[in-house]
């Protein structure tokens, strides 16, 4: 597509954030960044499946994984806004770490924080450890 013509396709999904969508310096919260994009990549999947679309066993048993390893390593909800970082160990090349990341961040709701709309800044890290596959995550208390 050459820069000066518009595209011929309608958008998936299109908003506009409000301003309590913003910080005090006007920037958009990441965590609102990535609820329109949960939300705009579940359209065509609802467009596709014609009704609900259900998660796997086995990515139900995962987040329930996360969830227990969280509880167990004492993690409580925040109630305020939060900045997680994650680091994803993988043992093998393959895997997206946006695909990855929706999965920990729909887990750790209600474990870590009360609602995923929380997150204010996200880091994410994909590496590599064929020897010892794991995920690092850091969750802070966002001071007012």
């Amino acid at each position: 597509m050459a820069a000066d013509t518009l595209p011929t396709e309608q958008p998936t999904l299109r908003v506009v954030p409000l301003p309590a969508d913003t910080n005090a310096a006007g920037d958009i919260f990441g965590g609102w960044i990535m609820s329109q994009v949960d939300i705009a990549g579940s359209i065509p999947a609802m467009r596709l499946a014609r009704g609900r679309i259900v998660k796997t066993a086995a990515a139900r048993a995962y987040q329930q994984g996360v969830k227990l390893r969280a509880l167990a390593q004492g993690c409580r909800p925040i109630s305020g806004p939060v900045v997680v970082t994650i680091q994803w160990f993988r043992a093998a090349r393959r895997g997206d770490l946006d695909n990855h990341l929706k999965v920990v961040l729909d887990a750790l709701q209600g474990v870590a924080y009360r609602n995923d709309n929380q997150i204010v800044e996200l880091h994410a890290y994909r590496l590599e450890d064929h020897q010892n596959p794991r995920l690092q995550i850091v969750i802070e208390d966002v001071a007012p």
